[in-house]
């Protein structure tokens, strides 16, 4: 699995427009359009700014997995304590509360 094809994070919800996802170039990722509230359209637009985040927890995680698996013990290796970190983080971006 390769993250070749994204446009790189971090992703921000905008300030000016608030349904605007931008990248850190000031792209435009997304536009969220209010659907039944503007509450939807912000909770979207930041679900949508959380998903290089959370795409790289769950990678991480998976390759911490895999790694326990085969019994492998890498120098300097995320620890669990910080994989779970960084999923709790990118859920709290997700939900506004970063």
């Amino acid at each position: 699995m390769s993250e070749e094809n994204f446009t790189p994070g971090p992703w921000r919800r905008g300030f000016k427009n608030i349904g605007h996802v931008t990248a850190e170039n000031g792209a435009v990722i997304a536009k969220c359009e209010r659907l039944t509230s503007l509450y939807n359209m912000q909770a979207n637009a930041r679900l949508i700014a959380a998903a290089p985040d959370m795409y790289a927890a769950l990678v991480d995680f998976i390759e911490y997995e895999r790694l326990m698996d085969a019994d492998e013990h890498v120098a300097g290796m995320c620890k669990y304590d910080d994989l779970r970190e960084k999923a709790v983080k990118a859920l709290a971006k997700a939900l506004g509360e970063a």
